[in-house]
């Protein structure tokens, strides 16, 4: 099950499976059987988008963007990890949950974010648990260094709605990116990145927790 929203600018979803499955869907469906049709220009935008990815449209422009959505990713997550803020979802996802956890919070959230020039998305009951609240940063792969870096502007006012919550530079799920990284756009040779770790004392425990992202050149980029 995918989005074709967030994925590829459109509008829908979809589903993968066996033809048999499919099939089912297509008959047993509500949304398939009583629905109306996906609208032309909504299709289009699905395909042409597939074809930029798959590098159709333009040879090699699809697995650059997709190397620069993987760099812009780690790199905003890290940012808003460095703060003390906390990101929920998987490393590598574009779309970034940022926990307010106070419903109250949303709104004030948002427009401080706007007054700074940062347009994001506010999620909250029903469509989370009443105590998850969240904002969602989309990060997409024209996004530069510098627009990521106007997170920066966030500080000014975490601690007025209290939404700082750890200060743990070394969390489980922290991945340190030094702030003179260049993205692999930046670089004619190209990045590639890798985890450390550092071993630190925990409770009487040692744990291994990444510390930082490592750059190499990428061998025939």
């Amino acid at each position: 099950m995918g989005t074709f929203t967030k994925s590829f600018g459109s509008a829908g979803g979809y589903l993968a499976g066996s033809a048999r499955f499919i099939d089912y869907v297509r008959t047993q469906s509500y949304s398939s059987v009583y629905a109306g049709t996906m609208p032309a220009p909504v299709c289009q935008q699905i395909i042409t988008s597939m074809r930029i990815i798959m590098g159709l449209e333009c040879a090699g422009e699809g697995d650059r963007r997709l190397k620069q959505l993987a760099w812009n990713t780690r790199y905003f997550r890290a940012r808003l990890h460095e703060m003390g803020l906390i990101v929920f979802g998987n490393r590598d996802s574009p779309v970034v949950p940022l926990i307010l956890y106070m419903p109250g919070k949303l709104v004030a959230f948002s427009r401080m974010c706007l007054e700074r020039g940062l347009g994001v998305v506010i999620v909250g009951f029903p469509a989370t648990a009443l105590l998850a609240s969240r904002s969602r940063f989309c990060i997409s792969a024209g996004h530069t260094k510098e627009m990521l870096d106007q997170v920066s502007s966030l500080p000014t006012f975490p601690d007025v709605l209290c939404i700082t919550h750890h200060t743990d530079s070394h969390s489980d799920n922290l991945i340190i990116v030094n702030s003179q990284e260049e993205s692999p756009c930046d670089s004619a040779a190209g990045v590639i990145s890798v985890q450390e770790h550092r071993t630190f004392e925990h409770k009487g425990r040692s744990i291994k927790s990444p510390c930082k992202l490592v750059k190499f050149g990428v061998i025939g980029a």
